[in-house]
């Protein structure tokens, strides 16, 4: 039969399950919340077509887009925080799902993190598992991490693997997604495993992060977010190895986490044992005009503080980029604290609408990690984040629970949240489409 016979659905590739021309059956495969691929039999090849995913009807959700309409032609200079009924409603949720998370480009990691041949990482976009995985030619895939017999999920976490075995029925896959190995199936009439392969999905890399989207209609990242590569190329982002990958649930609304850590407003008080101890925090942040689909601000480090500093071998990072922290979402859900000495990144998903998964990760300048004791450095980032974020745990769980007050407003935003009033554009342009 040759290769794989691979069939784009939205933006997932599917290859179909081949059965004996004389069958007359039709299926349909679960592909992940609010996504049903129906399946009809041509022959012996198994034909796709449109993923279904109907609009959600809602008397509360045409009342919270009418909202969100008005939002999005308010100017930064009258600038509003979202209504709260956004961060609690159910259906709003699936709403978004279709809207934004079915149809956006997600960040699931860094190329650093999966550096040989075999090594892969796994996440959840929209609710449907992918992995990542490095091919032997050093380009990177991602594809379904659903096995393609009764949709057991892979692989788990991070690791390596010369072959993909399916933990259920032992179906086995090259880190290509070929499908070379089925027990017991050869007793199946009319099965066979050749030019079965797992769905792979639309990629893209940009500064070394891996992005994945679900759709085929979405367009190309990079032009998108072009004004941004501007300000993150000076660090050379994949020069920083890895060294700290969490995943974690937090109790908060998904969008509560993205608002907080573009926030330059809560640092100097939710921070004040740890980012800003010294309470400059506000003095030393500079907004910035971010674009449709990204975010930025900056913050001047200290120059009596050795946090935050290029080290001399770095020679690109020139004049007060060489102290400069810069702090920076791509839209919806990637959001990144970029130092000279570190990177911090965070990549999220909803869990409900009080809950968000989240994969945070550190990565450190070769030169540095090579200049020092790297264990030490390690421990002491990972100790200074870890507290950073059980600051910010209790503080956007205790923004989730007052949302669910009947009668709160939307407050007025301060000129330290315009990244807040650019997240909020955003997010009412592509709800309200």
């Amino acid at each position: 039969m040759g290769g794989p016979k691979r069939t784009r659905l939205g933006g997932r590739q599917i290859v179909g399950r081949g059965r004996s021309a004389g069958s007359a059956r039709s299926t349909a495969l679960v592909f992940g919340p609010g996504v049903l691929l129906r399946w009809a039999q041509e022959g012996a090849i198994l034909v796709a077509t449109k993923p279904i995913s109907s609009p959600v009807k809602n008397a509360e959700i045409g009342e919270l887009l009418e909202a969100l309409a008005q939002h999005a032609q308010r100017p930064v200079e009258e600038a509003l925080a979202l209504p709260p009924a956004v961060y609690r409603s159910a259906p709003l949720l699936a709403h978004e799902t279709r809207q934004i998370f079915e149809r956006e480009w997600t960040c699931i990691g860094r190329l650093a993190e999966i550096p040989a041949p075999g090594d892969y990482l796994t996440f959840s976009v929209a609710g449907q598992p992918v992995v990542a995985i490095r091919q032997a030619d050093q380009s990177v895939k991602v594809f379904a991490n659903v096995c393609l017999h009764r949709c057991a999920k892979l692989l788990e976490g991070t690791g390596k693997a010369r072959r993909i075995v399916c933990p259920y029925h032992a179906w086995t896959y090259t880190t290509d997604g070929r499908l070379v190995g089925a027990p017991q199936m050869d007793s199946s009439p009319g099965f066979s495993i050749e030019g079965q392969a797992l769905a792979e999905l639309r990629t893209t890399f940009w500064e070394g992060f891996i992005y994945v989207t679900l759709s085929e209609e979405a367009p190309p990242l990079e032009p998108r977010i072009e004004g941004l590569r501007e300000v993150v190329g000076r660090y050379r982002l994949t020069d920083y190895e890895p060294v700290i990958l969490e995943n974690e649930i937090w109790d908060t609304n998904w969008k509560c986490l993205v608002e907080n850590f573009m926030d330059a407003y809560h640092v100097f008080k939710v921070h004040r044992k740890t980012f800003d101890p010294t309470n400059q925090s506000v003095q030393r942040t500079t907004m910035h005009e971010g674009g449709d689909q990204w975010a930025y601000h900056t913050v001047d480090a200290p120059a009596d503080d050795s946090r935050a500093l290029a080290h001399p071998d770095n020679t690109w990072l020139e004049g007060d980029w060489r102290r400069t922290v810069t702090l920076a979402a791509v839209f919806p859900t990637h959001t990144m604290q970029i130092q000279p000495d570190m990177l911090w990144y965070l990549s999220i998903q909803p869990h409900g609408t009080d809950q968000v998964a989240v994969r945070w990760a550190v990565s450190i300048p070769r030169e540095i990690l090579a200049d020092g004791d790297r264990e030490a450095l390690v421990k002491q980032w990972g100790e200074l984040l870890r507290a950073v974020n059980e600051e910010d745990k209790g503080i956007i769980r205790r923004v989730r629970e007052g949302v669910n007050f009947g009668s709160a407003t939307q407050g007025r935003l301060a000129h330290l949240e315009r990244n807040l009033w650019e997240f909020g554009q955003y997010y009412s342009r592509l709800m309200t489409a």
